[in-house]
C-alpha cells in the first residue's frame, strides 16, 4: 500500500486555484488492499477518493467522487486530473544532438496503441515509427506526448491503454472512462508523471450533487514487453473480465457476426445457411451500422457513412424494412 499512500494520486483547481494550495482536512481509512481517502475542502467540496492493491498482480486502481455537501453552489472544478501520479523509471541523459540515431534498447518506449479508425493498423502500435526523424513512441527526458481519443468514443483514434517500457522494466496504464478522456506523460531523468482524466472538465457542483471521475489501472512489471502484456492480460482476466466469474458462464456464447449494415433479406440468408449446414451457434451478434432513419445498406463496415448515425437507435427502413421482429420472431423458435 505504500504506493498509494505517497501519491495523493490527483490534482485539480478550484475557481482557478491549485488543490495543492487550498486548505482540507483529510481523513484516510486503510482496510486490507483497499484505501479510502476523504478531503474536505473550504466551501463545502469533498473528494473522496476509492483506491484498491490489486494482490498478486503489483497493480493498484482507483476512482474519484466530488460531492458538494454545501447549501452553496462550489466554486469552477477545472483541469480536472482523476489521475496525477509520479513513478521512478531508470536513468536516462536528455537526448543530444549527434550524428546517429541513439540506440532504441536504451530509449524509454511508450507503447500508445492506435484506437478504430477503420483502417489496417487499428489497436496498433509501430514501436519504431518515424515521423521527422524523431521516433514517435518514444519518451525522451524532458518532453511530454499527449493522448486523447476523438468524436466522444473511448476507443477511436487512441486506445486507453499504454505501456510504458525501460531496460526490462516498465508500467501499464488503464483509463476507465466510456467517453471522451485525455491522457500525458512527462519524462524527466529519473521519474515519469503520468496524468489522465475526463478531457475538458469546468463545472461547478450544485448543493447535494456528486459525480464520479474516470477510473485508472497501473501495473509495475519487470521483463520484457511480452511478458509485461501476458502479466496484463491474466490481470484482467482475473479481476475484471465478468467470463467465468461468480453466477456468469465459463465461457462466452459461441456468437456468428453478421454486419448490421446488410440487408435483412442478405442477413435472412446467412443465418438460413448456418442452420441448414447445423452450425453450432448459439447466438447471430449483429455489429453496427443497421441504425439511422436515412442510412443506407452497406457490405461491410468500411462503406458508407453509417458512422455519421450512431447516436440515432433507430432501425434504418432502407436496410431492414420490417424491423428487427421479423428477424427476432423467425430466428428465436427452436425446432
Amino acid at each position: 500500500m505504500d504506493f498509494l499512500k505517497s501519491n495523493r494520486r490527483f490534482s485539480f483547481k478550484l475557481d482557478g486555484v491549485a488543490v495543492a494550495e487550498i486548505p482540507c482536512l483529510s481523513e484516510s481509512i486503510e482496510n486490507g488492499d483497499e484505501l479510502c481517502s476523504v478531503y474536505q475542502f473550504e466551501g463545502g467540496l469533498m473528494l473522496t477518493n476509492k483506491a484498491k492493491k490489486i494482490a498478486g498482480y503489483d497493480a493498484y486502481e482507483w476512482v474519484n467522487y466530488l460531492e458538494n455537501t454545501s447549501s452553496e453552489p462550489t466554486g469552477i472544478i477545472s483541469e480536472l486530473w482523476d489521475a496525477d501520479i509520479t513513478l521512478p523509471i531508470a536513468h536516462e541523459e536528455a537526448k543530444k544532438w549527434q550524428a546517429k540515431f541513439p540506440d532504441p534498447q536504451k530509449d524509454t518506449l511508450l507503447i500508445a496503441p492506435n484506437g478504430s479508425d477503420w483502417l489496417h493498423l487499428e489497436f496498433y502500435c509501430d514501436t519504431e515509427k518515424f515521423v521527422n526523424n524523431d521516433r514517435v513512441n518514444h519518451l525522451f527526458v524532458g518532453k511530454t506526448k499527449k493522448y486523447a481519443p476523438i468524436g466522444g468514443r473511448s476507443s477511436e483514434g487512441n486506445a486507453p491503454f499504454f505501456n510504458l517500457h525501460k531496460m526490462g522494466a516498465g508500467y501499464i496504464f488503464a483509463v476507465g472512462w466510456t467517453g471522451q478522456w485525455n491522457a500525458e506523460f512527462s519524462r524527466s531523468e529519473n521519474h515519469v508523471t503520468f496524468r489522465s482524466g475526463i478531457e475538458n472538465t469546468h463545472f461547478r457542483l450544485l448543493p447535494g450533487e456528486r459525480v464520479r471521475t474516470s477510473s485508472v489501472v497501473v501495473m509495475k512489471y519487470e521483463g520484457d514487453v511480452v511478458s509485461s502484456q501476458n502479466k496484463w492480460r491474466r490481470l484482467v482476466k482475473e479481476h475484471y473480465s465478468q467470463i467465468g466469474s461468480r453466477g456468469k458462464p465459463q465461457y462466452a456464447p459461441f456468437c456468428a457476426s453478421v454486419w448490421g449494415g446488410l440487408e435483412s433479406k442478405k442477413v435472412i440468408e446467412r443465418i438460413d445457411l448456418i442452420k441448414k449446414n447445423e452450425l453450432p451457434f448459439e447466438y447471430i451478434w449483429m455489429d453496427a451500422g443497421w441504425y439511422g432513419e436515412t442510412t443506407m445498406p452497406t457490405f461491410d463496415e468500411f462503406e458508407g457513412d453509417w458512422a455519421r448515425h450512431t447516436g440515432e437507435w433507430c432501425v434504418s427502413p432502407h436496410i431492414h424494412p420490417t424491423g428487427y421482429m421479423t428477424l427476432q420472431r423467425r430466428y428465436t423458435t427452436r425446432e
